[in-house]
């Protein structure tokens, strides 16, 4: 019985921590000269992927005006099809194609603001909802555990 309480307790510690099944993953398809969508709205932790459909583009970070701001700069052709980026931090992120901004193409990821996500210390305090398997039953109850020192 000890076993699968300990067994239900790592299983629920490991779904506590792992978060990226929260997470979207969201595509800008280069077209001509354009991305599309040119806008896109996202929530942190999301991952966009610039696919490649012709020419010789770059993903670069910075304004519509066509300067770069140093925060990513990525080839977008036909030996980097795709790039991707996790996007962490909210806020606006506009982007361009360096040799084809001055004709438009540009574009703006909006990253919302998602609620804290707490995070799970190895040697901290952890609530966990703990499943417990007893004759058939599951019996779900609220636990703490907490780190016990070895003597």
């Amino acid at each position: 019985m000890m076993s699968k309480t300990v067994i239900a307790i790592a299983l629920a510690a490991a779904g506590a921590m792992a978060n990226p099944a929260l997470a979207a993953t969201h595509v800008v398809t280069q077209s001509g000269f354009t991305f599309s969508p040119s806008t896109l709205t996202i929530d942190q932790g999301d991952t966009v992927e610039w696919h490649w459909t012709a020419g010789s583009h770059t993903v670069t970070s910075g304004p519509a005006s066509c300067v770069p701001d140093g925060l990513f700069d990525v080839p977008l052709n036909s030996a980097n099809a795709v790039q991707s980026m996790v996007f962490n931090s909210a806020g606006a992120f506009p982007y361009f194609c360096q040799p084809h901004c001055g004709i438009g193409m540009t574009g703006t990821i909006t990253v919302n603001a998602g609620p804290a996500v707490p995070t799970v210390s190895e040697w901290g305090m952890i609530g966990l909802a703990l499943l417990t398997l007893t004759g058939g039953t599951l019996i779900i109850r609220k636990a703490t555990a907490q780190r016990r020192a070895l003597a």
